[in-house]
Order: C-alpha cells, then structure tokens, then sequence
C-alpha cells in the first residue's frame, strides 16, 4: 500500500474560497473549492487559513471571519490574521484544488454574460471575450478579466474587420496558455461567427461546449436574391479566411449564417440546452450582482424606444412626451445603441453598459417596460412592480404583439399590463 505522505495547505480566504468583496461580511462561499479542502482535511491534511483582511484598515475580521467558516461548512485547523496586503502573491509552491481550470465564455449578449457570473459565483475562474463594447465596459467595471474582439463584419465600410479579428484572435491564443483542463463555452447555432471560430480554434486546446443549443430549422427558401447571393459570397470568404463551413438558418430577418450537427460532430462539441432552467439560474445571478447606485422611484427601459418599425412611431413620441412631464424617475439607456433617447429628448442617469436588471436593487417601486424579458426578471423582485406598456403604445405589427405578450405570460403572472395614460399617471405619482 502507497503510504500517501499529509500536507500542510496555506490558503487565502478572499477570492480563493469565496467572492472578493470591498465588504467582506458579504462574500459568499465557492462551495465547490470548500468541498475539496475538505476533503483534503478529513484526509488527514493540515489547514491553515492566512488573510489579509484587516492589515491595512486595523479593522478586527477574525470574529466575523470565523463565523462565516463555520457558516459555510469548512474543516480547518488554525485561521491566522495578518497577511501583508498585496495586489499579486509570489510563491514557488502555489497551487491550488482542482479549480485553476480556467472558463473561456464567448459572450454576444447578456444572457451569456449572466450565465458567466453564473460559473463565477459557483467558483470557477472565468475569462470573458466578445465582440461587445459594453460588455467589455462592465466586465471592467466589476474587474472581470475581459478580451474585446473586433467583430467579423463582411462589408465594404468595415472591409478590414474580418483581418482585424482574425490578427485579434491569433495574438489571443499566441498569448495564452490554453490548456487541457479548461473548457470554451459559445452560446446559439446562428449569427455568432466569433463564437464558431472561436470554437473551432478551442477544440485543438480542450473541450468546448454550447449550453444554450437548440439547432433551428434550415433555411429552405430561395438564394436567388441579392439579400441570398450577399450571403452565398460571405460564406465563401468565412471559409477561405476563417476555414469554418457555415449553414443558412431561419432567422428574424430571412437569412443568418450559421451551425448544424455536422459542425458539432467535426469539433467534438459537447451541447446541451439549458434554458429550460435558466430562467431560475438568472434570477439567482441577478439577485446576487446587483450594482449599487443613486436610488429611485421608477426605472423606465429606455430600450423601448428602439421599436421603431415594431411600434407606431407617434406612439413613441406620445409615451416621451408624457415621461418628460413627471417626477422621480430614471431612464436607463440601451447598451448597444444610444440615440434613440437623444432624439425623444430623454437623459439616461445609469450607466448604458450595466445589464438592467442589475440595478433593480436601487429602485423603490416600480420597473417599466414595453416588452422587454426584464420585465419578467423584476416580477420576482418583492418590492418591485413589473410594468408593461404593451397594451398602451400603438403597434406596427398586432401577430407580433400577441407574440410578445405570450412569452411575458408564460411562467410570469406577476407582470401588470397598463392600458391608458390615467393609469400610468396615476402609478407615476
């Protein structure tokens, strides 16, 4: 029998076994790497843990310290103060417990910004990239470790983007050590063609995986068009350039590139689809994350504003016109496009990059949107009320509004749906 020789493990409290918080009451537990330390305690290992908390404030942690170990389940032996503040530790015997894995997430939208935090509050170690700008701006914000890409535009405007972002993705991995151990995550089965490269180039370095996949169907109409031979071409250069094969899928506006089987199968991409619980997963992210601002009344999606063409242009400037005659409310601009609320006259006092529903925390009442999925997010907050204007504005498209207000019913009955200016009036006051 191997006579498996007990160790002494020195371990770091904040940002090892639970989150880093400038409060540190506040952290919460990576229960994951709590379970491996204990493991190695009942396996006979000494554990030590060795903080900083206090050495530059002279603040006395160790009581609430202590409370939370015992809260959060840990084995150990000795919990020693005093740690000399750093921003980067040197050793020549670090290590860690099986979480160094690194988690590399293609992030397009918020949703998969979510399900990152997601990874993040479980104790995984994460790595962000997207083509996004606010993205990127949020992910600095709350110190996230973030690569911009450029995006893979095929246009004669933007006629370097797709050498941009291929130089971008090179350097990336030039300058990374990929390894075995880690795990690429990218998100749909159309538009995203940084997410299929990107998982392309990933599946020679470790395993990738779509947790979000739900293969739509193929698009079966004609390529005759111009809108059809636009694509045919693009595809083309995505495989010369890019050396990735792509479908046509169904999308909202006809045509998007995209993945099937075949693709999954050639990358040994593993897929699964986890939306029917995300709606749970996110709440949770959610409530957690919340960013702490200026305090409020009344939050209007600003993003509703973008709906021309979905909703009746006079109907917008109607809605503008009777926000700007009340009081003790904010608006909260749309991170990807900023002019709609210059031109209804309309200031945005949050930050555009933070996901919406992030700030639910700072309002006191009332959310209030079109038909924005936030709506649904904030129906589970006690103090809020989730408000839609569905049944107010006037609409371009009524198939489409049945649509919207179908997806906001299902499994959201919380969700109030206005009909007239008096009954926003008088919630407004």
């Amino acid at each position: 029998m191997i006579n498996k020789k007990k160790k002494k493990y020195i371990i770091d409290c904040d940002g090892t076994i639970c989150s880093q918080e400038k409060d540190y009451a506040k952290a919460k537990p990576f229960l994951n790497v709590i379970k491996k330390i204990n493991t190695l305690y009942d396996e006979g290992n000494i554990i030590k843990f060795f903080t900083a908390r206090g050495t530059e404030t002279k603040i006395d942690w160790r009581e609430i310290t202590e409370k939370q170990l015992k809260d959060w389940g840990v084995k150990y032996h000795e919990l020693m103060m005093g740690k000399p503040a750093g921003d980067i530790y040197i050793d020549d015997k670090m290590g860690g417990f099986g979480n160094y894995e690194i988690n590399y997430i293609n992030c397009p939208s918020y949703d998969s910004l979510f399900f990152a935090l997601y990874l993040k509050e479980k104790g995984e170690k994460i790595f962000i990239i997207t083509k996004n700008q606010d993205i990127k701006k949020y992910c600095d914000f709350v110190k996230i470790k973030c690569l911009k890409l450029n995006e893979p535009i095929l246009s004669f405007k933007k006629l370097f983007s797709l050498t941009k972002f291929k130089l971008d993705v090179d350097l990336f991995f030039i300058s990374k050590r990929i390894k075995h151990s880690d795990k690429f995550y990218f998100f749909g089965n159309e538009i995203s063609i940084e997410g299929f490269y990107l998982a392309k180039l990933f599946s020679e370095k470790c395993k990738v995986i779509n947790p979000f996949l739900n293969l739509s169907s193929n698009y079966k109409n004609s390529l005759n068009t111009l809108n059809g031979i636009k694509h045919k071409i693009g595809r083309k250069i995505f495989k010369w350039r890019l050396e990735i094969d792509l479908v046509f899928k169904n999308w909202k506006t006809g045509i998007a590139y995209g993945i099937d089987k075949e693709f999954l199968k050639k990358y040994n991409i593993k897929s699964f689809d986890l939306r029917k619980n995300f709606e749970k997963i996110k709440h949770e992210v959610i409530k957690n994350n919340q960013i702490d601002l200026n305090k409020y009344d009344i939050l209007i999606d600003g993003g509703m504003f973008l709906n021309d063409g979905v909703i009746k242009k006079e109907s917008l400037k109607e809605l503008a016109e009777f926000l700007l005659s009340q009081k003790d409310f904010v608006v909260k601009n749309h991170p990807f496009f900023t002019n709609p609320l210059n031109y209804f006259k309309l200031n945005d006092k949050y930050p555009a990059f933070i996901p919406i529903e992030l700030l639910f925390g700072n309002i006191k009442k009332n959310f209030v949107s079109i038909y924005s999925l936030a709506l649904k997010s904030a129906s589970k907050f006690k103090n809020l009320k989730a408000i839609s204007l569905l049944e107010l504005v006037k609409w371009e498209n009524e198939d489409y509004k049945k649509t919207r207000k179908e997806i906001l019913l299902n499994g959201t009955p919380g969700i109030i749906f206005l009909r007239s200016y008096s009954e926003f009036g008088d919630l407004l006051k």
